[in-house]
């Protein structure tokens, strides 16, 4: 379970979502009947923000101008170029919070729409899903976007991506009479075997966060636990994914480099890692440098556990109605067609995300006529994506202090990851929801391990007709005092579902217990905003605990009274 209770220490950041209240609607989601769509009663607009900075915002404008032209739904879908992933997570959080728009469609990494579904803005993808064959799509595609903080549910869709590889020097490991290793054990000593000539190296490790999943997954180690509680990646696998290359470094074959393709393109060093999308770059700047023989392949693996870090941001639909999403929707499930998403990988140099891609004429063309990117496409079935969490990016940052510190400040091993990963479960239990799916029949939501510090959700029987997933997040980014969670999706019930807070004196100090109540924010007067619960209140200030009869889900702190609240300011990790 994660840590149900956060102390607020920050009021810098809100993070209120009674935004949805007043400009989106929001509604379970059902399982459409895709098979056979119908066209909309009115022409419907779909705004699609994407991160394609020319000249790819002319590749993908290309495949949008041909669905608007023969989708005949009266869909028409309007493509932005939004700026950087960074910049379209930015602009989404800014819109949810009532700032600005909220498109349809966003391109977003995993851990943003997690971000995204915190305000209960995301229209999971499982039910339409469930009306299509999926079998054509690569696995790791298809569960790439698999939120485990939200019971599991699919946040987005990928239409294209990139691999992890390795990158390897034909000419030093041919003179040296080397293999291309395809183990670890192979790796350090083909390292060894190609260094020893003058001025070469074996390798430039990097210090990324996708460099050390690759490592860590290669040994059969986890970046996180099943239900993404705890870091794993201090375990043994961790530990020997870092002393491969601490060893290297020791024995002066390996060394830190800002850029690792300079020494490699000038025929410095056997093997480097990097994305596939590298491959472009690689072959121009190899060819005015040391103009060396190169391959591409996967990163060592010990056996059985071969495999590639798979990436690229994908697209999430955020809710506004029914009609809306569906026609988002169709648009996105035509962009992973074989014939789009070939298309679009072959104008680009991403991969496709549909395995039969591989025979349209566009992609057998660029397999035939370009060797490096033909080696990169086969490693596409051994692809793993990270784990899809709200908080990946600051534990993502703890990875890459951790690995260079290891390697290039000496700091031991164990001792280093583990500091880390004790950190990592310091941010899952700040940022991770708990989910559960409620039925008509009822059922419980708990956030919190222990009678202290608890938050639990009990829905009655018939408060929801469609079963749903429900969740609850703690919010440590808030200007409250006391306590602050968000419930989600912000759904409207018939019959109160209470909500019971254990809370610890320390939550309430200068508080009046006997005047605790819940409060949610409103927007429109940029204020908290007693929730006056439809089922009312019992306090119990001896045992430290409040229940709430509530007929609305919202953000909510445990407060005596509101408190001022400066305008809010978003800032990114």
């Amino acid at each position: 379970m994660k840590m149900q209770v956060v102390r607020l220490v920050t009021a810098v950041t809100l993070a209120m979502a009674a935004l949805f209240a007043l400009s989106l609607t929001l509604t379970p989601v059902a399982a459409p009947a895709h098979a056979a769509p119908e066209a909309p009663s009115a022409p419907i607009t779909v705004t699609f923000w994407h991160p394609h900075a020319p000249p790819r915002d002319t590749d993908i404008q290309v495949l949008i101008d041909e669905f608007n032209a023969t989708n005949g739904l009266g869909i028409t879908v309007i493509g932005t170029y939004a700026g950087n992933y960074g910049a379209i997570e930015d602009a989404v959080t800014d819109g949810l919070q009532g700032h600005g728009p909220v498109p349809n469609l966003a391109v977003a990494y995993p851990n943003a729409v997690a971000e995204f579904a915190r305000y209960g803005a995301v229209h999971f993808l499982d039910g339409y899903l469930a009306g299509v064959d999926t079998t054509d799509i690569f696995t790791d595609v298809l569960t790439y976007y698999l939120l485990p903080e939200y019971g599991d549910q699919t946040g987005g869709l990928q239409y294209g991506r990139s691999l992890e590889a390795m990158f390897y020097n034909t000419h030093l490991l041919t003179t040296t009479g080397t293999p291309t290793p395809t183990t670890w054990p192979e790796f350090g000593a083909a390292c060894q075997a190609v260094a020893s000539g003058a001025g070469v190296l074996g390798t430039i490790p990097g210090t990324d966060a996708s460099k050390f999943s690759t490592w860590l997954w290669s040994w059969g180690g986890e970046l996180v636990s099943a239900d993404a509680n705890h870091a794993r990646f201090a375990e043994q696998p961790g530990i020997e994914a870092m002393r491969v290359f601490r060893d290297l470094i020791n024995l002066e074959i390996a060394t830190y480099s800002s850029d690792p393709y300079g020494p490699f393109t000038d025929g410095q060093v056997a093997f480097i890692q990097g994305s596939s999308s590298a491959i472009p770059y690689i072959e121009s700047a190899m060819a005015g440098g040391a103009g060396h023989e190169w391959g591409v392949t996967r990163m060592p693996a010990m056996p059985g556990q071969e495999v590639v870090n798979s990436y690229g941001g994908g697209a999430a639909i955020l809710n506004h109605s029914e009609a809306a999403d569906l026609a988002s929707w169709e648009f996105l499930w035509w962009l992973v067609q074989p014939d789009q998403t070939a298309r679009w990988a072959a104008r680009t140099g991403y991969f496709p995300v549909a395995i039969s891609a591989d025979t349209h004429p566009s992609i057998t063309a660029k397999l035939a006529s370009e060797v490096h990117y033909a080696q990169a496409f086969d490693l596409q079935p051994l692809g793993r994506g990270e784990p899809p969490l709200r908080g990946w990016v600051p534990i993502r940052g703890l990875l890459w202090a951790a690995i260079r510190d290891i390697l290039y400040n000496g700091d031991e091993i164990t001792a280093t990851l583990q500091a880390a990963a004790a950190r990592a479960d310091q941010i899952l239990a700040e940022t991770g929801p708990e989910s559960v799916e409620i039925t008509s029949a009822g059922g419980t939501l708990i956030l919190g391990n222990s009678g202290i510090n608890t938050t639990t959700v009990s829905f009655p029987a018939g408060a929801v007709s469609i079963s749903t997933t429900f969740s609850i997040i703690p919010l440590p980014d808030t200007s409250a005092s006391g306590l602050a969670f968000a419930l989600v999706p912000e759904t409207t019930f018939s019959t109160s579902v209470t909500i019971d807070v254990t809370y610890t004196d320390t939550d309430v100090v200068g508080m009046d217990e006997d005047a605790l109540k819940l409060w949610f924010f409103d927007w429109g007067a940029n204020t908290w905003t007693d929730a006056d619960p439809c089922g009312g209140y019992v306090r119990l200030p001896g045992q430290n605990t409040l229940s709430a009869g509530v007929c609305h889900f919202s953000d909510y702190a445990l407060m005596d009274r509101g408190r001022f609240v400066y305008l809010p300011l978003v800032i990114r990790n």
